[in-house]
């Protein structure tokens, strides 16, 4: 059973004051008075910030070292409470209307900066800093938006061992419109990764430091949004590591859609999405050992929300996620899926708790390399609170 709370420090602070009348700045010496300055909007300048703890009962498959200094592959029933997020952040949109800059910091566990970029521009826009690579509006979207207690197996496959999406320092320039069709299209290169260390189920990379331009991720977004769908389609030439210090490029692909329509009283919202692109992991048992095979991944989530059409209305919203990986294309029986049921209740866009269950497996011939040797197969029960303001 899971517990999350989340705080979401918001509150909006003036950066600038009334200033005295005209009059009654004039000094004794009888001089003019400066003129009045451009008194800035109360939500020029903001802070946020968001705490999420997690309590999830699980049952599992682990490969543990026994005391004769062997592997032995066992199960384990747990009860895990952890904080899962304690965020922190501040943005700012300066006097002139086109530039604006945001920072958010991640408190739990080891504290690092989540975002940090400086955004110019209003319909052709520049972006600079740490930010989201533009990929799938599955992984665009905040954890706060979507329904779900957890992202789930597959963004960890996908990001974290892969090297897909992610935050990285980055550039970015692009086009955006409000009107119409809503067409928005980001380009950008990021700072490539290597691999720092593998432990059982965790995957660290570093950034790579006096890098060559070869050493840079590529990435493009571009979407459309019609009769309330948005449809999107992004590509990145990705650098992905298996060896400390070393690197190489990686083609990968996906397509998206995004639903979220409100109706009087409930609103309907969905993530679909399914995407391609060449392996860091082979099968060792594979003929041939092609080093570098594709993967195909898809994934849909779609929840119906009771209330919660105005902010902080009461809700109730029941939700459905499944997810499913082909890790190589050319190899049989190596599938991982995984499913989770789940109803999120609370105040909307204010404060919530999730109840979530969940399942995953994997086939016999999954890729080793994954999770280094540790057994995806799990089923879990979680609990998550959470609030924001």
């Amino acid at each position: 059973m899971g517990v999350c709370l989340t705080l979401f420090l918001a509150p909006q602070v003036a950066v600038a004051q009334d200033l005295p009348d005209d009059d009654a700045a004039a000094d004794s010496s009888g001089d003019e008075a400066p003129p009045k300055r451009h008194k800035q909007n109360k939500r020029d300048f903001k802070i946020k910030g968001r705490l999420f703890a997690l309590s999830e009962l699980s049952h599992r498959r682990e490969t543990v070292v026994a005391v004769d200094g062997g592997l032995v592959t066992q199960n384990r029933d747990a009860l895990d409470l952890s904080l899962q997020s304690a965020r922190i952040g501040a943005e700012y949109r300066s006097p002139l209307r086109w530039l604006s800059a945001e920072l958010e910091l991640e408190l739990a566990k080891k504290p690092r900066v989540k975002d940090a970029y400086l955004e110019a521009g209003k319909r052709f826009f520049a972006k600079a800093g740490q930010f989201k690579l533009p990929s799938s509006s599955f992984e665009l979207d905040s954890p706060w938006t979507l329904p779900l207690a957890r992202r789930g197996l597959v963004h960890d496959l996908m990001t974290d061992w892969l090297d897909i999406a992610g935050r990285r320092p980055g550039l970015a320039v692009g086009y955006k419109q409000k009107g119409g069709l809503k067409p928005r299209l980001t380009l950008g290169v990021f700072q490539g990764t290597t691999l720092k260390q593998v432990v059982p189920g965790d995957r660290d990379v570093t950034l790579i430091d006096h890098a060559s331009v070869q050493a840079q991720t590529y990435a493009a977004r571009g979407e459309l949004t019609l009769f309330g769908v948005t449809l999107g389609a992004w590509y990145e030439q990705r650098v992905g590591s298996t060896e400390v210090a070393k690197f190489r490029h990686f083609a990968t692909f996906g397509l998206d859609l995004q639903v979220d329509e409100r109706f009087q009283h409930s609103a309907l919202r969905a993530w679909l999405d399914g995407s391609a692109g060449q392996s860091l992991y082979v099968n060792v048992d594979k003929p041939g050992r092609d080093p570098h095979p594709w993967f195909a991944a898809g994934r849909a989530l779609v929840g119906y929300r009771f209330g919660g059409t105005a902010l902080g209305e009461p809700y109730v919203e029941p939700f459905g996620f499944f997810a499913i990986m082909d890790p190589d294309t050319e190899v049989v029986s190596d599938f991982v899926s995984e499913a989770a049921l789940g109803v999120g209740a609370g105040f909307w866009d204010r404060a919530r708790i999730t109840l979530q269950g969940e399942t995953t497996r994997a086939q016999r011939n999954f890729p080793t390399g994954f999770l280094d040797n540790q057994e995806p197969d799990h089923q879990s029960l979680l609990l998550q609170a959470g609030a924001r303001f």
